[in-house]
């Protein structure tokens, strides 16, 4: 009976213990959550995060397990540390880049409910030689030829790294470039002899792009099957030079038809 009485009394002094908030730690926020609309695509979800704590500032970009919405990531830094903000970018296709910062210090976790603003587009006329009109296997079904835009994501980088009102000195971190797919912008069909329109996203009038964004960014085209939804190549722009520099810039202030070719010095 003696050890008994023991036994229940540490139970017993346990159970008030938690009661009275002894022996725990105090609960931090876990994740952020970022709820987008319904209607949103995952493979058209761009949303890159940043955490920064005393030791420096990092982050990754965001990407749905499931599919299914709503996306989140970790409040947690490699570099270690307390995390005490994040800062988010996110983007879907026909809407304006959203910036989002964000008091991670709390005991809740964060959740933000993406609102899109809409964001206008510019219709191009443009060409390349039917010859070099990729030749979808399933041609028979549908032998047009979608091209996928993605715009260079380098600006979002000078956004991450920006002096923060709080800084004190030298901060570590570091930001890789990652590319924003936009989506559908343009679709090659070979009975129209190579000619077809892009559609390419007004980032001219975008208030966070023209804030963080260098002087000329590019948008990189891609040739995609449209039954398998396999890459064939890239465009470039006839006469644009080789590498970055024959791509299309923004703001993108070409003599129509724009010409080109298909890609072969990667």
């Amino acid at each position: 009976m003696p050890l008994l009485k023991i036994v229940l009394t540490v139970v017993l002094l346990g159970a008030l213990g938690c009661g009275l908030g002894f022996g725990q730690e105090h609960s931090v926020a876990q994740r952020v959550y970022i709820h987008l609309p319904d209607s949103t695509r995952p493979e058209n979800v761009f949303i890159r995060y940043q955490i920064i704590t005393e030791k420096g500032r990092d982050g990754d970009i965001v990407r749905s397990e499931t599919g299914v919405p709503p996306y989140s990531f970790p409040i947690a830094s490699r570099l270690g540390g307390t995390p005490r903000l994040a800062n988010i970018v996110a983007y879907i296709p026909g809407c304006q880049f959203q910036i989002y910062v964000l008091n991670v210090s709390g005991s809740e976790d964060p959740t933000i409910q993406f609102h899109c603003e809409p964001l206008a587009t510019r219709r191009f006329s443009a060409t390349m030689p039917k010859s070099e009109i990729p030749i979808n296997i399933f041609r028979k079904r549908d032998n047009r030829v979608d091209v996928m835009g993605y715009l260079g994501g380098n600006w979002i980088c000078s956004y991450f790294l920006r002096p923060l009102p709080t800084s004190k000195g030298i901060e570590m971190g570091s930001c890789l470039g990652a590319d924003v797919a936009l989506g559908v912008v343009g679709t090659i069909d070979p009975a129209k002899g190579g000619s077809f329109e892009l559609d390419i996203p007004d980032f001219t009038q975008d208030p966070t792009f023209k804030e963080f964004s260098y002087v000329h960014e590019p948008i990189m085209l891609i040739l995609r099957d449209r039954t398998t939804g396999r890459t064939f190549t890239s465009l470039k722009r006839k006469g644009g030079g080789q590498g970055e520099e024959s791509n299309l810039k923004i703001p993108t202030n070409y003599a129509e038809p724009i010409e080109f070719t298909v890609r072969s010095d990667r």
